[in-house]
């Protein structure tokens, strides 16, 4: 469809001005002004050089007789619907506009300010009202598969709601879950945690410290880990002195010593699984936090949409 703005053209007029506008009065738009001749050269010039005589106030705005309307005052006239001069334009829109099949579109071409824009949303606004609102469509993500989000259709209106209910949500959370991990209650809970996980490792290695010093043998903690050092009364004997000791003194403080090595490590190598249970407990208390924190964000958004089945499934999950 092509949007034209009407012109009408005019004779060049050497002796009028041109005029433009429409209804009660016209504004000047030109007015063709020759210099004049001086007085010593007037017989210089022709007849078509001599300027044109001046226009009376009354040839410069256009009058209309009030005789000639059929109405007293404005009031009394209907709106005019539409655009005028604009009937093949409006023509292929309605045209197009009954067009059902796909791939159909409705390319508008026209000058600025000619009411394209304005004719369109008339013309879509009295189609629309005889039609019925279209479903709401919106993509939500996909929990199982996220590289294929997915369309849930929802009744005309709902779609834009539930979006800002979701935003707002995310919202809260952010303030909420940041408060709930530094408060008391969730801070206790993971000291009781760390604290369990940490007397059962201690324990362990108390026990194994107590059998050794039992045995005359010390238990050292060093930056590289844990060494084992006879000791002479209660003492930690240097190398040296260890070797003036009898031969089966020194053997036997290397059997004991080795036994309590094999026991470490027995010990150490449970470690790793401690930790893993440490660290399992510790998402599970993180995962009850965030749960409880999600469910209060979502609680309003739940009830807002508890007549459509698939969006609550989708917050709840």
């Amino acid at each position: 469809m092509f949007f034209k703005r009407g012109s009408k053209s005019e004779p060049d007029l050497p002796a009028k001005a041109k005029q433009t506008g429409s209804g009660g009065g016209q504004e000047l738009a030109s007015v063709t002004v020759r210099p004049t001749a001086s007085a010593g050269s007037l017989g210089a010039l022709s007849t078509s050089d001599v300027p044109p005589p001046a226009l009376a106030i009354s040839e410069l705005r256009r009058t209309v007789d009030p005789a000639t309307l059929n109405f007293k005052t404005t009031a009394e006239l209907e709106p005019i619907t539409g655009l005028i001069g604009q009937d093949r334009a409006l023509q292929a829109l309605e045209f197009g506009m009954q067009m059902q099949a796909h791939d159909f579109n409705i390319f508008v071409l026209g000058p600025p300010a000619s009411g394209k824009r304005t004719a369109i949303k008339a013309q879509l606004a009295a189609q629309a009202k005889g039609e019925k609102a279209p479903d709401d469509w919106v993509y939500i993500y996909n929990f199982e598969e996220p590289n294929r989000p997915k369309a849930l259709r929802m009744p005309p209106g709902r779609a834009r709601p539930f979006a800002r209910g979701m935003i707002a949500a995310l919202d809260e959370l952010r303030a909420v879950v940041p408060n709930l991990i530094e408060g008391d209650d969730y801070q206790s809970r993971r000291r009781a945690i760390e604290a369990r996980f940490q007397s059962g490792q201690e324990e362990a290695l108390e026990a194994l410290d107590a059998k050794a010093k039992a045995q005359g043998i010390a238990v050292l903690r060093t930056p590289q880990g844990f060494a084992f050092a006879p000791m002479l009364d209660g003492t930690v004997i240097k190398p040296e002195s260890f070797a003036s000791l009898p031969p089966d003194m020194q053997a036997e403080k290397r059997r004991q010593m080795e036994a309590l090595e094999k026991e470490l490590a027995e010990v150490l190598s449970h470690l790793p699984k401690a930790d893993k249970v440490r660290r399992g407990q510790l998402q599970e208390l993180n995962e009850d936090v965030a749960r409880r924190a999600v469910i209060g964000a979502l609680d309003d958004l739940v009830a807002a949409f508890a007549d459509l089945p698939e969006v609550v499934s989708h917050i709840e999950a």
